[in-house]
């Protein structure tokens, strides 16, 4: 499959994130941090348009695993009662951030650190607007999800599926051997 094809594909799914996503996502950065003077400025702006179309489905997708991981802190009783009427405005992500840094006992609190990282990179990357800036919050993202003890992924059908690209991802020491993953699972 030509990549350019494939990523206009992705653009039909906001759904959810795939193994694909993340593939491309690392191997639009790269190609960005190492030939981008090199590219056609049709190229460029495809890049463009695929990571900002990333950025939005990151923050549809994560923004709802942190609802729900919330929802499920509220029913343990894991989250200072005051804060589960806050629920109700549940599509404010500075909100879920805030309300997810008042679970209470110091096993959940030592356990949520990656939930908090990735609320507050949630934010970060909302507000972002430098694709320099996108591809960094996208990666501090992945980087805490992929680090996270208590599986982060496993809110998600295809979890098991991501957290595989990520250990690629992350065992992955030298851009030419990353590039030759990203062929291999793109065909391209």
């Amino acid at each position: 499959m030509n990549f350019k094809n494939y990523i206009i594909e992705s653009f039909l799914d906001d759904t959810k994130v795939t193994t694909k996503d993340i593939y491309s996502f690392y191997y639009v950065a790269f190609i960005l941090q190492t030939q981008k003077n090199d590219l056609e400025e049709s190229t460029l702006q495809l890049y463009h348009n695929f990571l900002l179309h990333l950025k939005q489905k990151y923050l549809t997708v994560f923004t709802n695993m942190v609802v729900e991981q919330i929802k499920k802190y509220i029913i343990r009783g894991r989250i200072e009662p005051e804060y589960k009427k806050e629920m109700d405005n549940v599509s404010d992500l500075t909100l879920l951030d805030y309300i997810m840094k008042k679970t209470f006992r110091s096993d959940m609190i030592r356990r949520n650190i990656e939930w908090e990282k990735l609320t507050e990179n949630l934010i970060l990357l909302r507000d972002a607007k430098n694709i320099d800036k996108i591809i960094f919050y996208i990666d501090r993202i992945n980087n805490c999800i992929h680090n996270t003890h208590e599986q982060i992924l496993t809110k998600l059908e295809n979890g098991y599926e991501l957290l595989k690209a990520f250990d690629i991802v992350h065992k992955s020491k030298r851009p030419e051997m990353f590039r030759s993953n990203i062929h291999i699972e793109l065909n391209i």
